[in-house]
């Protein structure tokens, strides 16, 4: 099979092939996006709100007490993967219905009092919101900050004369960089025993990092996974796959490598580049397991920014109307071009395959009969998959803004 049919779009072939292994990659369950239904939260709001409405004054430091456990309650689920734009939602509801509630309370025609609950509703859900923001994005901004700030440390430190490396720590001339990705495991219950299930996955992917006995490494990582170094001299493929397959028994899930090699002067630079190989693996929902450079070259290259990805994306565009003849392109190619076992996978009769790849000629332009226009099919479907994948991620934040 070719290199470029390795990947499985999730969206067109789940159900025709059963779980696919990114399923094991970070996401809810379901497949929807993570929720906050939190009522503690929604009790927070709720009160705070009612509490200032109903009340001439509130003291500042109650309001202030109270704000600092939604920002607690909204930097916990941000741990999560749960959207700024589903906190905001819930924090939205909880305000709707004690707005509800005061305005049935309020029993009077008087429209200037009716304006000062209103007004006094309106500045304390603003405080609200921006509580909720400031408190999510400082969230995320640290968990970034603790990946990469000490390893840019770590990395000046070996571009150096090695004094400031961790004492004990191999120092070498160059190392193959691992970029690893730690899946979030599903775990039913309240905020923390996600938090915890979380944590104890990373203390046993450290804990066997430091009890390999075959390598001597230097890692930084977090909750969603991080950076390894190993002396290059250690560093073949066979002994690397071996310390992925023993970090994904630790963290009881399969976990997702890219590695590159590189001089300890270069280390800043190579990981960079290692994280952008895991990003190309995950986006493109490959297997887990160890990826070299020489293993996704192809992806990479057809997934750089610029007019030549987009419109080889765009030779799918014409497909995305059409779910069945998609899903019809990718068993055909996973499948190795045999008509009739992709038949059996789609339960039709191969006549009506035969007719979905001319159909997909005429809409595309590209004939996946052909060895011309099969190759440029599946080049296409990688710049799509790749694409619709970032396309994902910018609706979060235009929704959140909208909201």
């Amino acid at each position: 099979m070719s290199a470029i049919a390795k990947f499985t779009d999730p969206k067109t072939t789940t159900a025709a092939t059963g779980p696919h292994p990114a399923a094991d990659r970070p996401g809810p369950r379901s497949g929807d996006a993570p929720r906050c239904d939190d009522p503690a939260l929604a009790r927070l709001c709720a009160e705070l709100l009612t509490e200032t409405v109903n009340r001439a004054v509130v003291p500042e430091a109650t309001m202030t007490a109270q704000l600092d456990q939604v920002r607690r309650i909204t930097r916990a689920w941000s741990r999560q993967g749960v959207s700024l734009e589903a906190i905001q939602r819930a924090v939205r509801s909880a305000g709707d219905q004690a707005f509800d509630r005061v305005v049935t309370s309020t029993a009077t025609r008087d429209p200037h009092r009716m304006a000062t609950v209103v007004k006094r509703f309106l500045q304390v859900r603003e405080r609200l919101t921006a509580a909720v923001s400031v408190a999510y994005i400082q969230d995320v901004d640290g968990r970034v900050g603790h990946l990469r700030t000490p390893l840019h440390r770590l990395a000046s430190a070996l571009a150096g004369d090695g004094q400031d490396v961790p004492q004990g720590a191999p120092l070498a001339d160059s190392y193959a960089v691992l970029a690893v990705s730690i899946p979030r495991r599903h775990v039913d219950g309240p905020d923390p025993a996600r938090e915890v299930t979380a944590r104890g996955t990373l203390e046993r992917v450290q804990r066997a990092l430091t009890e390999h006995h075959a390598l001597s490494t230097l890692a930084v990582l977090g909750v969603h996974g991080g950076t390894v170094l190993v002396p290059a001299c250690d560093a073949d493929r066979e002994t690397l796959t071996g310390l992925v397959e023993d970090l994904s028994r630790a963290a009881q899930t399969p976990l997702t490598a890219a590695v590159l090699c590189g001089a300890r002067t270069q280390i800043r630079q190579v990981a960079d580049s290692a994280h952008e190989l895991l990003d190309v693996a995950q986006r493109l929902h490959m297997r887990p397991g160890l990826y070299e450079f020489g293993d996704l070259a192809l992806e990479y290259q057809l997934t750089r920014p610029g007019p030549a990805m987009d419109r080889l994306a765009a030779a799918i565009d014409p497909l995305e109307d059409h779910p069945g003849l998609l899903q019809t392109l990718l068993l055909y190619i996973q499948n190795n071009l045999r008509r009739q076992d992709t038949a059996r996978m789609l339960k039709l009769h191969r006549n009506t395959v035969d007719y979905r790849l001319r159909r997909i000629q005429e809409l595309t332009g590209y004939d996946p009969a052909k060895q011309s226009g099969l190759f440029h099919l599946q080049c296409a479907l990688i710049a799509h998959a790749y694409r619709r994948s970032q396309r994902r991620e910018q609706t979060l934040p235009e929704r959140t803004a909208a909201g």
